[in-house]
């Protein structure tokens, strides 16, 4: 079994909007819920009624949902935020599952319009390609004496994750990685041009619900071995840069409105 998450990211509009929050009152998120965090704590009885009544999605809110599935811990991040003049909508899924299928609901998440792109991916081994702080490997018991170190912007030591092909970088409000199964729509081509997504090899083009997807099918993270999987993270990641891309959009951008004037989204 595999701790995964699901990462998705569409433009906000009055069809897709309803359809999400839908999904979420009726449960399509496949855990079994049982509290809820929407500007306070409740059950998820009470917390989802209180959600009926946001009716303004031009504010941005944020709703977070824990439950259990196949007997362990699951969540449900949901979060609407600006985006230059638009609206972007996360909505981030963990799940404790056995094959990716088992989450019945990712085609119908998938099919939602003005879907921006989506990462799925092994929650517990990107947690660890990322983090830096030598604290936090302290606090879970784990040895950091044989992994490479770096001083840090104020000198501090901390964990050199340069070469590590599984880490993600959050920039633009995007959680960005080398992830098992990725799709790209627009107007992500303009982070990314099409074409470099198109020359890699394994790349498919999809068709969901009227939309052309780019479908990234990086490796199988139930079956594949550690050797292959950070073999393919690393061609991919230096055949389209996207961690540079995501390096570079955050460091020379003091917001995201700045970043997406730039790239014209």
């Amino acid at each position: 079994m595999k701790d995964i998450s699901f990462d998705f990211y569409w433009i906000l509009n009055e069809q897709n909007i309803a359809l999400i929050t839908q999904s979420i009152i009726d449960e399509k998120f496949s855990f079994s819920p049982d509290s809820m965090i929407l500007d306070d704590d409740y059950s998820f009885v009470d917390g989802i009624e209180e959600f009926k009544k946001i009716s303004n999605w031009q504010v941005d809110s944020s709703v977070l949902i824990y439950g259990e599935f196949n007997g362990y811990p699951s969540e449900l991040f949901f979060n609407v935020f600006s985006w230059r003049d638009r609206k972007l909508i996360k909505l981030h899924i963990r799940l404790v599952l056995n094959k990716i299928d088992d989450f019945e609901s990712r085609s119908y998440f998938l099919a939602i319009p003005a879907l921006l792109c989506c990462f799925i991916y092994d929650n517990e081994d990107v947690k660890w390609q990322t983090e830096v702080r030598l604290e936090n490997y302290e606090r879970s018991g784990k040895s950091y004496t044989s992994l490479a170190k770096t001083k840090d912007r104020a000198g501090r030591t901390i964990i050199d994750t340069s070469e590590n092909w599984g880490r993600s970088i959050n920039a633009i409000h995007i959680r960005f990685l080398a992830a098992s199964i990725m799709y790209f729509a627009e107007p992500f081509y303009k982070i990314i041009d099409k074409e470099i997504f198109y020359s890699f090899e394994r790349v498919q083009n999809v068709n969901i619900n009227n939309t052309d997807f780019i479908l990234v099918e990086l490796f199988d993270v139930f079956n594949d071995d550690i050797i292959l999987i950070r073999n393919r993270q690393k061609a991919f990641l230096d055949h389209t840069k996207l961690l540079e891309r995501a390096c570079w959009l955050h460091e020379n951008f003091l917001g995201v409105a700045q970043a997406l004037n730039y790239l014209d989204i």
